[in-house]
């Protein structure tokens, strides 16, 4: 079977026709933003590609972090994150490495923790939204609490494998063991309340114990301290109030009035819809038929495709315009 080159004109074409369909395409939103660093330094490994950045002479402040995103702080560095578009923040330790794995709409998220220190700050979720930190065999999950998830590694001479730490100073942290990708025990920890977990040590229940005191010393001296960005906060339903018979009367009033302009921008809508449309198919039907002759230099094939997603587009705004018109007709009923 022979295949057609296209040409340029031809690419062009199809490029201005089918952009308006993918207009989400272009750029993701940003999963969360450093809003404090002091220290030495830190890496990011992106899409494969490892960044250094130097905290005596890069100002991170601002610096946009992605769902999929790997951080490693060194020595002596410490980053605050916050996960838009919420204030749920993050405090990243010295030495600790981690892996952005989820992002959600509204401040959740899903972290795998390979070594180090985090503390979270999770306000009220909405929804279904989730906020997890990963480790290697443990699963800390919060919905609004302030918590801490340390994995520390065992020195040369220790038997007992790495040291995860779970605790909570605020709210309730769900912890969960998993063996085998199988949740296997589940505690909830209450405030000043942490489990502790050694990574070869014989299996035993979770229990819970009073959080330990170099536990709090050590965020004691590391406080948060970056500035939050401001996000727009759900409207708080004010108290009913008492309301004059005046003003009733002119509710109703105004009441009666909603359906009118309901129906008139229906009307509007649906007009400028069916307009919209109509020149659409008509422009499909051109370019279908006549498209070598308006266009020259493309070939019939690209045109013939080319007209025909004009003329389904057109359709497709058509019958947008008729539901237009429909919701009209039943708001001025």
């Amino acid at each position: 079977m022979k295949y057609k080159r296209f040409r340029r004109k031809e690419l062009f074409l199809l490029f201005f026709i089918f952009l308006p369909i993918f207009p989400g395409f272009a750029q993701a939103d940003p999963a969360a933003v450093i809003i404090y660093s002091e220290g030495f330094g830190f890496s990011l490994s992106r899409y494969g590609e490892m960044q250094e950045y130097n905290l005596q002479y890069d100002n991170v402040i601002g610096m946009e972090l992605n769902q999929g995103d790997f951080i490693s702080t060194e020595e002596s560095t410490f980053l605050e994150i916050q996960l838009l578009p919420s204030e749920n923040i993050l405090k990243v330790a010295e030495n600790t490495s981690f892996e952005i794995t989820r992002m959600g709409r509204s401040g959740g998220a899903s972290l795998s923790l390979t070594y180090g220190k985090i503390r979270a700050k999770v306000s009220r979720l909405v929804g279904d939204e989730e906020f997890q930190i990963l480790g290697q065999s443990v699963i800390a999950g919060v919905r609004g609490t302030d918590f801490g998830y340390d994995i520390i590694a065992a020195k040369a001479d220790e038997e007992t494998g790495a040291l995860t730490q779970v605790y909570c100073f605020e709210g309730e942290v769900e912890v969960s063991r998993v063996e085998e990708e199988r949740v296997v025990e589940t505690v909830v920890l209450g405030p000043d309340e942490m489990v502790v977990l050694w990574e070869r040590e014989p299996r035993r229940p979770l229990q819970k114990e009073k959080v330990s005191e170099e536990i709090d010393n050590y965020w004691e001296r590391h406080r948060f301290e970056g500035e939050l960005i401001s996000v727009e906060k759900p409207e708080v339903e004010e108290a009913e109030e008492e309301v004059p018979e005046e003003k009733i009367i002119v509710e109703e009033e105004l009441t009666e009035e909603k359906p009118k302009e309901m129906k008139k921008k229906f009307l509007i809508a649906g007009t400028g819809l069916l307009a919209t449309g109509l020149l659409t198919e008509s422009i499909g039907v051109v370019t279908y038929f006549w498209g070598d002759t308006v266009f020259p230099g493309a070939s019939r094939d690209t045109t013939r495709t080319a007209g025909s997603v004009l003329m389904i587009s057109g359709g497709g705004i058509i019958g947008i315009a008729l539901f237009s018109f429909l919701g009209a007709l039943l708001s001025g009923q």
